[in-house]
């Protein structure tokens, strides 16, 4: 049952075990993408707990392996942010922002980005030092 696997992790994991990163999920796993991370931290992975069984508000709550997450942890590690921010053109064309582009608007969206960023990169990381897998999902 979804409900009942959601309801074990929500309780069972500590708040600084978790990371929200509101509504910057998409964007992220779009400039992650453009970059060609070989493992995406939101997008790669299988559906969890299984294909049938998976919540989130676009039902695609996933896992990452230890392996996976590792891997991950290195290229969040090894990309920075401005790196990724240079696929600006990428992410309009994928978010089907209005063409011409706002550049205003674009600024501002890479700002928000960029913000959580960090906490996705130090999230990945301490997983990968305690050898353990991700969930993600959408609320």
């Amino acid at each position: 049952m979804p409900g009942e696997a959601y309801a074990r992790i929500v309780e069972g994991v500590d708040a600084a075990d978790r990371l929200d990163l509101e509504g910057t999920y998409a964007g992220l796993a779009v400039l992650m993408e453009a970059e060609h991370f070989a493992v995406n931290p939101i997008t790669s992975g299988v559906p969890y707990p299984d294909d049938v069984a998976r919540w989130g508000a676009l039902e695609q709550s996933r896992s990452l392996t230890v392996a996976q997450v590792g891997e991950a942890a290195a290229a969040l590690r090894n990309v920075p942010f401005e790196k990724l921010a240079r696929h600006r053109y990428f992410l309009a064309a994928k978010e089907q922002r209005p063409r011409p582009y706002d550049e205003d608007a674009l600024d501002s969206h890479l700002d928000e980005l960029g913000r959580f960023y960090p906490g996705l990169v130090e999230f990945f990381g301490t997983a990968a030092r305690n050898g353990q897998c991700t969930i993600f999902w959408t609320a």
